[in-house]
Formats: structure tokens, C-alpha cells, sequence
């Protein structure tokens, strides 16, 4: 639904997908998060050229947005650093008929934006529903994406665009298209191979430098039907 290509592109898609695939992975855990950048490049490998890729914001690499905001009820969920206006005005204009759902446990359920397309929720992502205490001990809501999806009305998610500092690693990611994924660490080695057994492909990534050294990785996954694979 995001990629209208000739059949014969699409079948060097699938050649491409396959040999990147019969490659050698290492999943050796580094022994200290200087050696997360090196794997990251060695291991979480592109395998899937998205003809029409855009950079939303800073780090948000989305497929083909100009076919996303064409389709009617357009459902983007965010989750990660407040909200500001320049990434508003990035997403407004890349995908001016979507809805866009923000998800931040530290704001309050109103806010002072007027936009009927943007919406505020007073929640995190986590792989229970209930309340956790992060890092600077404060106590703030959560619950799971099934949940929230649920709760919203939503059977589907059209695009994640996520940056949590580690719920990103347990949650469900069933029902949503497009996952863009800012990593700062390396929690769990075969999350990757478990977004392959769910048919996401893997069409943009970087590092993101923070302090003078790579911080985070910049991940963008697409999720496409059985019959490509």
C-alpha cells in the first residue's frame, strides 16, 4: 500500500531482500555500549529500497508519505521527546490529513494546541497496563499498544513514529504499517529477527551523534504482505 513500483522492480526487491538475508549475522553481545554503534552497522542491515522516502523532523525517515496522507482515516501514533512545533510543522506538512496521536505520561490530557488533527493522551507505551517509576522517580502512567488501540478505536496504526528509551523493545507491533524506532541501546538482539518473522522490512537507517560519538540509532521499518517474502 505504500510502493507502487513496475512488477519487475519488485521482483529485484525480493532478490535484494534474499541476499542481504543469506548474510552472516553476529549476535555477540558487545561488552560495553562503545561497541552498540559497530554492531548496529554490522548486523541491522537494509533490506528494502523505498523508491520515495522522506525525512520528517530530524530523525523520522517515513516511505512514501504523499500515498500515506491519501488514505482516508490516516492514524499516526508518536511517543518520545516533547512535541515541539518544529516537528508540528514537519509532520502538518507532510501528512497534512492524518490525525496525529501523541502519547507523553509527563503532560497533562489537554493542551493549548487547537488542531482537531492532533491529539494529546497522558500515557507511555510499556508491556503492561499500570504505573511505573522511571529513572528520576517519578510515577507516571502506562499501557500497552494493544490497550490503546483498543481504547481509541483504532484496528490499525498507519505510522509509529517511536523514541522511549526502552519500551520499544516489548511492545506489540501488530496492526501497524510504517514503525520508525529511535534505539539508544541494545537490550535485546533478536527484537530484530522477530520484526522480520512479522514481515517488517527494513528501509532506512542511521546514526544519530549525540555528544560527538554515534547515541542513537535511527530505524525505519515497513511492514509488507506474505506474498513479497
Amino acid at each position: 500500500g505504500f510502493v507502487d513500483v513496475p512488477k519487475w522492480k519488485w521482483t529485484l526487491q525480493r532478490e535484494f531482500y534474499k541476499r542481504v538475508h543469506s548474510t552472516t549475522k553476529n549476535f555477540v553481545l558487545p561488552s560495553s555500549p562503545v561497541g552498540f554503534s559497530s554492531w548496529y552497522e554490522s548486523n541491522v542491515l537494509v533490506d528494502f529500497i523505498c523508491p520515495s522516502e522522506e525525512l520528517i523532523g530530524n530523525n523520522w525517515w517515513i516511505c512514501n508519505p504523499k500515498h500515506l496522507d491519501l488514505k482516508r482515516g490516516c492514524t499516526v501514533y508518536y511517543s518520545g521527546p516533547p512535541f515541539d512545533s518544529a516537528l508540528e510543522t514537519s509532520l502538518r506538512e507532510a501528512l497534512p490529513t492524518c490525525t496525529i496521536h501523541i502519547f507523553d505520561p509527563s503532560l497533562p490530557s489537554t493542551s493549548n494546541i487547537t488542531d482537531t488533527k492532533i491529539q494529546y493522551y497522558p500515557w507511555g507505551f510499556a508491556e503492561t497496563n499500570g504505573r511505573i517509576v522511571n529513572s528520576k522517580n517519578t510515577t507516571f502512567d502506562v499501557k500497552t499498544m494493544k490497550r490503546t488501540r483498543k481504547e481509541l478505536g483504532h484496528r490499525q496504526v498507519d505510522l509509529l513514529l517511536l523514541h522511549c528509551n526502552g519500551c520499544e523493545w516489548n511492545i506489540d507491533y501488530s496492526n501497524i504499517n510504517q514503525v520508525v524506532v529511535v534505539m539508544s541501546n541494545l537490550k535485546n538482539m533478536h527484537w530484530f529477527d522477530t520484526m522480520n518473522e512479522k514481515n517488517y522490512v527494513l528501509f532506512h537507517k542511521e546514526q544519530v551523534e549525540f555528544g560527538g560519538r554515534a547515541f542513537y540509532q535511527s530505524l525505519s521499518y515497513m511492514k509488507l504482505r506474505n506474498s513479497f517474502f
